[in-house]
Formats: structure tokens, C-alpha cells, sequence
């Protein structure tokens, strides 16, 4: 999949699974936001958070950490949204 091009359907199950479990889902998500560094983009003096695709996570060795706690975390909840 292009990385310019939205995953609809993992947006879909994120927000399924906020709205159904949200207390449980986004207390899981407390052990990913510690080591979770948002990519900046500096234009004019600005700093302008910059939007990640997944495959460009998987192929940074510097994030394994912060790609396996996702990977887990959305195991965790993938069966909500069944």
C-alpha cells in the first residue's frame, strides 16, 4: 500500500474499539506513549508534526521498540471490532 494513502479500515477498527472499550483501550495505550517521539517538520521557524505510515515505522530499526508495543496493543484489541 502506498504510504500517501489512508488504511480506512484500521482507522475504522481504532475508533470502533474507542468507542465500545475506551477506558480499557486508551489505558493500554499509557505503556506506548512514553517511548513514542512524534517525526517533526521545521518550515519557516515552525514545527509541524508530520503525519507516519506504518511501513515507514516497520523499516526503522531505531523505533522496533515503539513498533512492537503497537503491534501488541492492537492484537490486544483487533478482536473488538469483530
Amino acid at each position: 500500500m502506498p504510504e500517501n494513502i489512508i488504511n480506512l479500515r484500521g482507522r475504522q477498527a481504532y475508533i470502533y474499539a474507542l468507542e465500545k472499550n475506551w477506558p480499557e483501550t486508551l489505558a493500554a495505550l499509557r505503556s506506548i506513549s512514553p517511548i513514542y517521539e512524534p517525526v517533526w517538520h521545521f518550515d519557516e521557524g515552525r514545527r509541524i508534526g508530520m503525519l507516519e505510515s506504518w511501513a515507514r515505522l516497520q523499516a526503522d530499526e531505531n523505533r522496533k521498540e515503539l513498533h512492537n508495543r503497537l503491534k501488541l496493543w492492537a492484537r490486544e484489541f483487533s478482536g473488538l471490532c469483530i
